[in-house]
């Protein structure tokens, strides 16, 4: 057993880290795929606990993320507040090089 430990994982987010070096380096869909998943993890963080609640990351496309609202009028509210959104995602995940930000209906 000792010899299949590696002593630079201390903790679940180096491993994530070396997870995320390793998928930069071969396929950049599921390299996206991973650091959208590691978005939805800090949503709640960038919004807030009552927003995390009523939106969701979907995807991003072209640099810009796709947001999922439960109701139509939080995207005009979440119109006005897109810049701050944005410059608190690009100051926590600077590597996805996030422009814009789309808000729209949750599909049903």
């Amino acid at each position: 057993m000792e010899k299949y430990f590696n002593k630079n994982f201390y903790n679940i987010s180096s491993v994530k880290d070396e997870i995320s070096k390793l998928l930069s380096k071969t396929n950049s869909s599921v390299y996206y795929m991973f650091k959208l998943e590691n978005l939805r993890g800090i949503w709640i963080d960038i919004v807030g606990e009552k927003l995390c609640n009523l939106t969701y990351p979907e995807y991003i496309y072209k640099n810009t993320l796709c947001v999922y609202c439960k109701h139509s009028g939080l995207i005009q509210s979440l119109n006005f507040y897109k810049n701050e959104i944005l410059k608190k995602i690009q100051n926590k995940m600077p590597e996805l090089k996030i422009k814009d930000i789309y808000f729209s209906m949750k599909k049903k």
